[in-house]
């Protein structure tokens, strides 16, 4: 999560952009840090002081026949966070690779894209694992499976599995995701209908495409996008393994939001894709967005039912209250009380103004 300006934010070229970022990161690295990594972890942070030791620690465990970083962007964190990264860092010279930014780079976007961004540029391995700090690996062979997985399968330029959903709190049961999913491959248009990869599973072939392009700084999540930009260049292959942890609390990024702000965001992004995409995937994008909207629009009528179902039944019980007493005060109320209610009815069921006695 970044904060937001109380203003929205001015819309960034990716030229601006770029200098922003330039600016703004100072990296903490040592010159006894691995040369020539097979792999980069890409762990994005921002205040997560309470869980950001898990999540490096169990990338610091991963176990392999191959040469790793892990590149770590932090976005400003005033909570404690930068202080643990640098201990971590200091601990683990031969691993470790900080970008600190000297400002929050998250409030010139009102997203986390930059810092994403200059991190993703950082990553110097032929593979890329995506973490998050909230997040955390539970096998430590999870990369090199994905690894063998990628190498085995060259036509594959994302690799992923199951991840565990668990609630902090211990509030709700967990599960799996992706749920019941037992499609081995996936293409870029299983994509563009849904996002059935968790953030923390992902490993990728590096540098599939060129610059990021300019719609992406405005997209209000930063995994799914960045997924289409590299499924465009290859398959997605799943292992049936559950090898990492998703905990869902209050400051997650989809957790800390409405339904009608996280229904917002994918909106956006599915506009987005259809004006950024070639066809026919920008046809599929504007498909998928035109089916949300059909959607929302069948909430919408199921609860305008109900609430003419519940004035009818206000209704009925005034007009029995009028019956029975005909030539009491609750005559005229009953009868002021029933034009209204009519009115309302009315505008309910024909979406058009009337006026209300």
């Amino acid at each position: 999560m970044h904060p937001l300006k109380d203003a929205m934010p001015r819309p960034l070229t990716m030229a601006a952009a770029d200098e922003l970022i330039a600016c703004c990161t100072h990296e903490i690295s040592s010159t006894a840090v691995v040369r020539e990594p097979l792999l980069s972890v890409c762990l994005l942070t921002y205040n997560q002081q309470q869980y950001i030791r898990q999540a490096v620690e169990s990338a610091l465990a991963q176990e392999t026949d191959f040469p790793f970083e892990i590149v770590i962007g932090d976005d400003h964190s005033d909570d404690g966070t930068g202080d643990i990264l640098r201990d971590l860092q200091r601990s683990h010279p031969e691993k470790i690779r900080l970008l600190q930014a000297t400002e929050n780079l998250g409030r010139h976007t009102g997203n986390g894209r930059l810092n994403m961004i200059r991190t993703l540029r950082a990553c110097r391995g032929e593979f890329v694992a995506m973490l998050e700090g909230d997040d955390f690996w539970t096998a430590p062979q999870k990369l090199q499976r994905q690894v063998d997985a990628l190498k085995a399968h060259r036509e594959w330029a994302i690799c992923f599995h199951s991840t565990h959903f668990f609630w902090d709190d211990g509030s709700q049961t967990p599960f799996d995701f992706p749920l019941e999913f037992d499609r081995p491959v996936s293409t870029v248009e299983h994509l563009i209908d849904s996002n059935f990869m968790q953030t923390c599973s992902v490993v990728f072939r590096n540098r599939l495409f060129g610059q990021f392009p300019e719609w992406f700084l405005e997209v209000g999540l930063g995994d799914w996008p960045l997924h289409i930009l590299n499924s465009l260049h290859g398959d997605i292959g799943f292992l049936p393994e559950t090898l990492a942890a998703y905990r869902v609390h209050s400051r997650g990024f989809w957790t800390s939001k409405s339904t009608e702000e996280c229904d917002a965001i994918i909106r956006n992004f599915r506009l987005l894709l259809h004006r950024n995409l070639p066809r026919p995937l920008s046809d599929r994008a504007a498909e998928r967005l035109v089916s949300g909207y059909a959607d929302q629009i069948e909430v919408l009528t199921d609860a305008c039912r109900d609430k003419v179902h519940s004035i009818d039944i206000l209704r009925q019980h005034i007009e029995k209250l009028n019956e029975q007493h005909e030539q009491s005060v609750s005559l005229r109320l009953g009868r002021s009380l029933l034009a209204p209610l009519r009115a309302v009815r009315g505008l309910i069921r024909s979406g058009a103004s009337a006026p209300i006695p």
